[in-house]
């Protein structure tokens, strides 16, 4: 049987986890423990973190030899011991853990939620929020209790005047009332829904058409189809965070 070998998949593969997991998550949910007073947790983390960064540079090797060389030599005490050299990373079913997995991946979610209602009521970054977090996933109530320094403030009572984003698995809500100007943001609001709403009506037009849909290319309609649904989620977005407010 010939093999089928994809660099670019391959690629792509490994940029994901480079870019959007170890920088974008690992790293920054350690810059609290690495500034912290714990110094246990401090040289637990940064040695995991050497470890990881080591294993990521070896995996990039065959994508991006020379910059992987160069910065090998650096963290190579023995400068004869090149990368090229060494054995490839291999999956290591000891190292796996699904159930942390999981509700990483669910904290994740929440904290892109979190950023996400953030943007669309225009708050800015250093203003401080409070996040009232909602599920019945037990698990992942007690995980989110444990890094209680991202989430401190647990509520009973969904509160109003409030934007909020529903997951799979947890209500987000964000209490709005005293940090921004709300009917600014109501009319906001509305105008971008208007101008939503007739960009919709352009695609629906489209997709009502027969003689379009009959005879435009399939990579075509799809392209329609798809902003279709953009926007049918956007409004239903938007219209959401209407009725929060009111």
């Amino acid at each position: 049987m010939n093999k089928v070998y994809r660099f670019d998949d391959a690629s792509a593969a490994i940029y994901s986890f480079v870019y959007d997991k170890f920088c974008s998550w690992y790293i920054e949910l350690s810059k609290n423990i690495l500034y912290g007073e714990d110094e246990k947790a401090k040289i637990i983390r940064a040695t995991m973190l050497k470890y990881c960064f080591r294993r990521i540079v070896t995996l990039l090797h065959p994508i991006i030899p020379f910059i992987t060389e160069e910065i090998w030599s650096k963290l190579e005490t023995d400068r004869s011991k090149l990368l090229a050299f060494q054995e490839y990373v291999e999956f290591d079913p000891a190292l796996e853990n699904d159930k942390g997995g999981e509700l990483m991946n669910k904290f994740i979610d929440i904290t892109t939620g979190v950023i996400n209602i953030r943007s669309s009521v225009n708050m800015k970054p250093k203003d401080e929020i409070d996040v009232k977090l909602f599920t019945d996933y037990k698990k992942l109530a007690k995980f989110v209790f444990d890094t209680r320094h991202f989430f401190e403030n647990l509520a009973n009572d969904r509160p109003k005047k409030s934007a909020s984003l529903a997951t799979t698995h947890t209500e987000i809500f964000i209490p709005l009332e005293g940090l921004i100007d709300i009917n600014e943001q109501v009319n906001r609001i509305k105008n971008e829904m208007e101008k939503t709403q007739n960009e919709y009506k352009k695609v629906e037009s489209k997709l009502n058409n027969q003689n379009f849909m009959n005879n435009a290319p399939e990579e075509v309609r799809a392209e329609v189809q798809e902003k279709a649904r953009m926007f049918q989620e956007k409004l239903q977005s938007m219209q959401q965070i209407l009725e929060s407010f009111m």
